[in-house]
C-alpha cells in the first residue's frame, strides 16, 4: 500500500514537473504552485516573503517569512506596540548570527498567540532588542508545525488546513512612505500612505476579565417547578446570547446528570479502570477512626446515596482497607473522602505527565467562545477493573464497602487519575 502510493506520488509530479509547473511535496499530498499563484506582475522580482498577521489582537502587516534559521525571532518594539509587557519574557540568553556573520544576543524567549490566514497557534519567539525591518520573522519552527510550504517567488504560503488546501498570499503593501529609507521598500511598487499605523487593533468585542468571568448566575433548567436543576451561567453574558446558551442546555438537558442514579456508567468492555499495583507489595489496612457525632450521619447519608446508585457494594474480609476522610467546602459543606494514599504508594507512577498550560491554551485559541463547565462527576462512569475493585475497599460506620466504578477526583488522587 505504501509502495502504491510512492509510485503514484511520483508519477503525479512527473506529470506536474513536466508541464512546466513548480511542484513540492510533503505526505502524500501533492502541493503545486503555477503562475496562477503568482502574486505578482513581474516573474523576475526579488521581493521578500511578507504576510499580514495578527498578535495579542493586533494586526502586523510586515511578518517575514523566512526558511534559512531555526529560531521565530520578535523585535521588542513590537511587544511594546501590540500592548504585551516586556516582564512575559522568559529570560534566557541566546546567540543568533544574522547577514555577514553578524552576531547578537537574544534577550529571552516569548509564547504568543500567533494568527496567519486561517491558521491560529501559540508560538514561541525570541526577542531581540535591535532595530529591523520587520515586526516579526516566521522561520523553519512555525512553518514546519503547520506543514506549510512558501515561494518568495509566488509571494504566497501553501499546505493544509484541517484536511482542506489553503493558500496565503502575501501582503502586497506591507511599507509605508514613512518608512521608505529601508532597502526592502525598493522592491514594491506601492507604499501605504503615511499616517497609516502598521499594527491596527481588529474592531470586536473584547474578552471579559478573570474578575468578571467568575461572577455567575444560578438557574434552574427544570420546567417541572417540584424537581430542581439548578447551574450556574457566567452574569455578565449579554441578554441574547444568556438567553440563546440557556436554551441549548436545556435542549441537551438529557446529557447533564445532578443525581447519582442518572449516571448509568460506561460499559466495561469499552473501558475500566484498572491500578497498577506494584507486584510483591504489601496491602495495608489501616487503623479504625472515630469521627465527631455531629458528621456520623452525615456519613451515613452519603454511603446510602453511593450504596443506592449502585457505585460501591459491601465487601467482607478486604486485604486493602481505607479509611473515610471528611473534607470542608468552601461553601460550608462537608465531603466524605477515602484516604487511598497507602494505595498509591503501592502504585507504580505513570510518567507521562498531564498536559501543561501551553497545550491547554493551544487547544483552545481560535473559538469564539470558552466554557467553564465541570465535569466533577465524569469519573463516577467509568468502572473499575474486577481483578482491582476489592482494593478501594474503605471502612464506614455501617460496614466495609470497595468501588465498582472509578472513584471521583475527590476520592482518589493524581496517580489514579493520569491513568484515565
Amino acid at each position: 500500500m505504501e509502495e502504491s502510493r510512492r509510485t503514484a506520488t511520483e508519477a503525479l509530479v512527473s506529470i506536474v514537473a513536466s508541464s512546466g509547473t513548480h511542484c513540492l511535496t510533503a505526505e502524500a499530498h501533492v502541493i503545486t504552485f503555477t503562475d496562477v499563484d503568482m502574486e505578482v506582475q513581474h516573474p523576475d522580482h526579488s521581493k521578500p516573503l511578507y504576510v499580514a498577521a495578527q498578535i495579542n489582537d493586533v494586526h502586523i502587516r510586515r511578518a517575514l517569512v523566512d526558511t534559512s534559521a531555526s529560531l521565530n525571532l520578535i523585535p521588542t518594539s513590537t511587544l511594546k506596540a501590540t500592548g504585551i509587557p516586556l516582564s512575559r519574557i522568559a529570560r534566557a540568553l541566546m546567540e543568533v548570527f544574522g547577514f555577514a556573520g553578524i552576531h547578537e544576543c537574544t534577550i529571552g524567549s516569548i509564547q504568543l498567540i500567533l494568527k496567519v490566514g486561517p491558521i491560529v497557534s501559540l508560538t514561541r519567539f525570541h526577542v531581540i532588542d535591535s532595530p529591523v525591518s520587520y515586526y516579526a520573522l516566521l522561520r523553519r519552527p512555525w512553518l514546519h508545525k503547520h506543514k506549510l510550504m512558501p515561494s518568495t517567488y509566488h509571494q504566497c504560503i501553501k499546505g493544509r488546513f484541517n484536511g482542506k488546501p489553503i493558500r496565503i498570499p502575501d501582503n502586497p503593501t506591507p511599507f509605508d512612505l514613512s518608512e521608505a529609507h529601508y532597502f526592502e521598500p525598493t522592491f514594491y511598487d506601492e507604499l501605504t500612505p503615511s499616517g497609516e499605523d502598521s499594527t491596527l487593533r481588529p474592531v470586536g468585542i473584547p474578552l471579559p476579565s478573570w474578575q468578571d468571568i467568575e461572577h455567575n448566575s444560578e438557574i434552574d433548567m427544570s420546567d417541572d417547578p417540584s424537581i430542581q436543576r439548578p447551574t450556574l451561567v457566567n452574569a455578565t453574558l449579554p441578554p441574547l446570547e444568556k438567553a440563546q446558551l440557556i436554551s441549548l442546555l436545556k435542549e441537551y438537558i438529557d446529557v447533564f446528570a445532578w443525581e447519582y442514579h442518572e449516571m448509568p456508567g460506561l460499559d466495561p468492555n469499552l473501558v475500566a479502570h484498572a491500578l497498577n499495583v506494584e507486584p510483591g507489595a504489601k496491602p495495608v489496612v489501616q487503623p479504625m477512626q472515630t469521627f465527631h457525632p455531629d458528621v456520623k450521619a452525615l456519613i451515613i447519608q452519603e454511603v446510602q446515596k453511593l450504596l443506592t446508585a449502585g457505585f460501591i457494594k459491601p465487601i467482607m474480609h478486604p486485604k486493602w482497607l481505607s479509611n473515610i476522610v471528611l473534607v470542608k467546602k468552601k461553601n460550608g459543606q462537608i465531603r466524605c473522602c477515602v484516604d487511598f494514599r497507602n494505595l498509591n504508594k503501592a502504585c507504580l507512577k505513570d510518567e507521562f505527565s498531564l498536559p501543561n498550560m501551553d497545550m491547554l491554551i493551544d487547544s483552545v485559541v481560535g473559538h469564539a467562545m470558552f466554557s467553564f463547565m465541570d465535569g466533577f462527576s465524569g469519573y463516577n462512569q467509568i468502572r473499575m477493573s474486577s481483578k482491582d475493585a476489592a482494593k478501594t475497599a474503605f471502612r464506614t460506620l455501617i460496614g466495609n464497602f470497595y468501588y465498582t466504578s472509578c472513584p471521583s477526583v475527590s476520592r482518589m488522587s493524581e496517580p489514579h487519575i493520569k491513568g484515565l
